[in-house]
């Protein structure tokens, strides 16, 4: 199984800074500096439905790089035979707590 959760861990490395690049393009729609001010009334629909949809970009950018971090996360615990921490009601499990 080590080689298998190395191997994956090297594939979410691998995959990583193209999901960061992503992120920081979809952020670009709202400034250089990723401008909160330009960001927030898209958020609340304020700006109409392209506004918005650029929201749902950032946001959909934003869950993957999270959701790499996650994966990164429990793989180098089990690779490193760490017991991950019991899940909280709110918790939802992940692909490999399963």
């Amino acid at each position: 199984m080590s080689k298998r959760v190395h191997s994956e861990i090297v594939e979410r490395l691998e995959g990583l800074p193209d999901e960061i690049l992503a992120l920081e393009s979809a952020m670009e729609e709202f400034g250089e500096s990723f401008d909160l001010e330009r960001f927030k009334p898209a958020f609340e629909k304020k700006d109409g439905i392209k506004a918005y949809n650029r929201v749902q970009a950032v946001e959909r950018a934003f869950s993957r790089v999270q959701n790499y971090v996650v994966e990164l996360a429990e793989r180098g615990c089990r690779l490193a035979e760490l017991e991950l921490p019991a899940l909280t009601r709110r918790a939802r499990p992940g692909p490999l707590m399963r």
